[in-house]
């Protein structure tokens, strides 16, 4: 993961964008760089093989079980809540984050790259970031989110003293499972979709207030040629998820059709 090896799940980078070149950052307790290590140290062993890595941030994208990062699923499942106890959908997390650029990566477009860089000879033994190619700002993805789901998105105002700085979704969440599973029972879904959010990973990943956006540069030079929106890419995994029977389609029935794909 791009921001674990640049050391932006720790607080802001020396350098931004995140480029391939720049050391990786000193933390013992990333699992990534005892693998790494192994695979440089096996490979300059004299084998026949190469290697690569990819570098993804925030990852898009549909999964049929849990996820410790399920960035989409738990967004959706909040909403569908928060419709269903008749609330606004008020942005919860930081400030900073409600008008910053982030980005994020497709996870089709991860397996795009990786079978890329796998088979293109000059791509042998070479690390590379992947993002969309775009940026988001959440003060205008956020209300099309929320419109999906047939709720409202009021502006937040960040000067109110009674506002929170940052939401505890942990702790909200802590008593919304009878609410989800009202969710399901009126309009369909997976009861256990609920267990399956990152209720402890979204204050991290929206409530941060530092850039933890990457370079796409290197991978240009190479050859890469893929970009994607990423606006539609959370609608083609809500969509997907909706597909899977793991969300339910209540866009559809407040939009006034029939809920059919």
């Amino acid at each position: 993961m791009s921001p674990q090896n640049y050391g932006a799940h720790l607080g802001p980078s020396n350098r931004i964008p995140h480029k391939e070149d720049q050391p990786r950052t000193n933390d013992p307790h990333n699992f990534y760089f005892p693998q790494e290590d192994d695979m440089f140290e096996l490979q300059a062993q004299g084998k026949s093989w190469s290697w690569n890595v990819i570098r993804p941030n925030g990852v898009i994208g549909f999964t049929p079980h849990g996820s410790g990062i399920s960035e989409v699923l738990t967004i959706a499942v909040y909403l569908l809540i928060i419709r269903e106890i008749n609330e606004s959908a008020a942005w919860p997390w930081s400030e900073y984050m409600w008008t910053a650029a982030d980005d994020k990566s497709y996870a089709p477009g991860i397996g795009h790259i990786s079978v890329w860089a796998a088979t293109q000879d000059h791509c042998k033994n070479e690390a590379f970031n992947y993002v969309n190619g775009d940026v988001i700002i959440w003060k205008f993805i956020w209300p099309e989110l929320v419109k999906h789901f047939g709720s409202h998105a009021p502006e937040p105002d960040f000067n109110d003293p009674n506002r929170a700085k940052h939401f505890d979704m942990e702790a909200w969440a802590k008593d919304k499972k009878p609410v989800w599973e009202r969710v399901v029972k009126k309009h369909g879904g997976r009861l256990d979709a609920f267990d399956w959010c990152s209720w402890d990973y979204l204050p991290w990943c929206m409530g941060r207030t530092w850039c933890t956006l990457s370079s796409m540069n290197k991978a240009r030079k190479f050859g890469w040629d893929r970009y994607d929106d990423s606006q539609d890419t959370y609608m083609q995994a809500i969509r997907r998820f909706e597909n899977a029977g793991v969300l339910p389609r209540v866009h559809a029935e407040v939009n006034g059709d029939s809920g059919k794909a």
